[in-house]
């Protein structure tokens, strides 16, 4: 009976040991540097589940093991946080820094610049031909775009973006009235 107890016990403690060993050697596996030699862009779409995101980033390159990849990100509960969006992943980032880019949403800003000087319909025009908004453009009256360069990501529609320029003017328009009821002087 005594030998049965020591060998359970030594089963235990080699058990534990190749589970502490294997914990340790994923976490180096997960902050390792990942295979991608330059910087990776990737659109991971809405409703991707974690398997999805996965197979989009091992077929991408960006990481080495689809399967590993998951337990990582498992394993430090963060499936749920996973976030859609268009990511620029640097080179040789590591599962880590994919994990860290895709929970912040730290996706790719895209730039448009309105220049000072262009008519309303100017700027719709440079509106409509950027590739990356999506949907129609609603009518804007003259005078009411807030020159200024915008960043948006993939999937803003040309009415969500007119719509926080047009009330950039707004707030602009109405801060430089704001300022000039303060700076009045009073009739003498």
């Amino acid at each position: 009976m005594r030998a049965f107890f020591t060998s359970f016990i030594v089963l235990i403690v080699l058990g534990a040991a190749a589970v502490a060993g294997g914990a340790w050697w994923e976490d180096n596996y997960f902050a390792q540097p990942g295979p991608a030699p330059a910087q990776t862009i990737l659109v991971i779409t809405p409703g991707s589940g974690l398997n999805r995101i996965a197979a989009a980033l091992t077929e991408a390159g960006v990481v080495g093991n689809g399967l590993l990849f998951r337990v990582g990100v498992m394993r430090r509960g963060r499936t749920a946080q996973l976030k859609a969006g268009e990511y620029a992943f640097p080179a040789h980032a590591s599962e880590a820094q994919v994990t860290d880019m895709l929970v912040a949403h730290r996706t790719l800003e895209h730039r448009l610049t309105i220049a000072e000087g262009l008519t309303s319909d100017a700027a719709v025009a440079l509106i409509k031909a950027d590739p990356v908004l999506t949907g129609d453009v609603p009518v804007v009256p003259e005078g009411s775009l807030l020159p200024e360069t915008y960043l948006f990501e993939r999937g803003t529609t040309r009415a969500e973006l007119l719509a926080r320029i047009h009330k950039a003017q707004g707030a602009l328009l109405g801060l430089r009235l704001h300022l000039q009821q303060d700076h009045v002087a009073p009739c003498a």
